[in-house]
């Protein structure tokens, strides 16, 4: 146990050099020590880090997509945030309650060896959805490179 919370504060002073921002979010997290709160940050931290999709973080991590898609958002993202958003779209396009713009593209690709059509979408062509939600000033708030969740 002490290992664990040794190698968790020299994470969170790693990240406090590199991300002081994030640092702040993940330190009451890291100070604990326990294993969930941890295993939270380190979700977070190589969803940030790597750019892995939400399907190879479940195999990384052994916890559903589904939790993994609320974990992220959760701790990247607080209410103040939200509310700043939205306040400011509300100021800027008159555009009360709105916490961000969303739009979506088809990303071409090969097809995947072995996939049959599970990329083939109606527009007659092999794809990735990449979607995005942009504040009022056009900045990147969050980004999905997969939009499928298996049951």
């Amino acid at each position: 146990m002490a290992n664990t919370v040794a190698r968790l504060q020299s994470i969170d002073h790693g990240l406090a050099s590199v991300l002081p921002d994030l640092s702040s979010k993940f330190s009451p997290l890291l100070a604990h020590g326990n294993n969930v709160e941890g295993e939270t940050c380190n979700i977070t931290l190589r969803y940030l880090a790597t750019g892995d999709s939400y399907s190879s973080l479940q195999y990384t991590f052994h916890v559903s997509k589904q939790t993994i898609s609320t974990i992220i958002p959760e701790l990247l993202v607080s209410e103040q945030d939200w509310k700043a958003v939205s306040k400011d779209f509300e100021e800027k396009w008159n555009f009360s309650h709105t916490v961000g713009a969303l739009d979506g593209k088809h990303i071409t690709i090969q097809a995947p060896i072995h996939s049959g059509t599970e990329y083939f979408n109606y527009k007659k062509f092999f794809s990735i959805v990449l979607l995005a939600l942009v504040d009022s000033n056009y900045n990147f708030m969050f980004g999905l490179d997969e939009v499928k969740v298996d049951d």
